[in-house]
């Protein structure tokens, strides 16, 4: 139905333009003015939202999250796939912190447990391992899949590791180490003492 109404909408517009620039103004009647151009602004959000779809779904992701920021509908920025591809957008730009808060601003629903998956292995695949742990902390309180363990346990060493080579700040390890307390797992407290006994002897405050 929206396609219909998108085709009626181009072929009025290329209607009424070619009359515009010759200087004669077709009669169009004042309702079916504004539906012309409430349909144009739907084609417009329309062309945006599958521009930067496409744009994603090849890899371009810079030229994509441009795009999709553009689009200002509510209802379409409310659709789970908008908000995945531009999760993924911020991810893949280096701005994972972005893609976290469009999951903080969702209700709690299969759309944002699915959109928390995608964040928590997206992350994890392009090194934003702090991201990856909180997300895949949320995942290990909702379900405990003994896999999202996994995730949290490898995203938190990856913060730990980042550290370590001085490519992340050392604040970083107080949000793991309050992570992965948030665990029963055994293999908790070993991580603790690891992480704990670098920290004092690199005279890393915790606290």
């Amino acid at each position: 139905m929206i396609c219909v109404l998108f085709l009626r909408c181009i072929v009025r517009v290329f209607h009424f333009f070619p009359s515009y620039f010759s200087g004669s103004f077709p009669t169009i009647p004042s309702f079916e003015l504004c539906t012309l151009l409430h349909l144009s602004i739907l084609l417009h959000l329309f062309l945006l939202l599958t521009t930067g779809l496409s744009l994603a779904s090849t890899g371009s992701f810079k030229e994509a999250e441009e795009a999709l920021l553009l689009v200002q509908s509510e209802k379409y920025k409310k659709e789970y796939i908008y908000l995945s591809w531009l999760a993924r957008c911020h991810i893949h730009n280096g701005n994972p912190r972005a893609a976290w808060e469009l999951y903080l601003k969702m209700d709690t629903s299969t759309a944002s447990f699915n959109l928390l998956q995608l964040i928590a292995n997206d992350c994890y695949r392009m090194g934003a391992f702090l991201i990856a742990a909180k997300a895949f902390d949320v995942l290990e309180r909702l379900d405990p899949d003994p896999e999202y363990w996994e995730g949290k346990r490898g995203a938190c060493v990856g913060v730990f590791q980042a550290v370590v080579a001085g490519k992340a700040h050392s604040d970083e390890l107080r949000d793991v180490l309050a992570l992965v307390r948030q665990t029963t797992n055994p293999q908790v407290e070993y991580m603790v003492r690891i992480m704990r006994k670098w920290c004092n002897e690199n005279g890393v405050k915790l606290v």
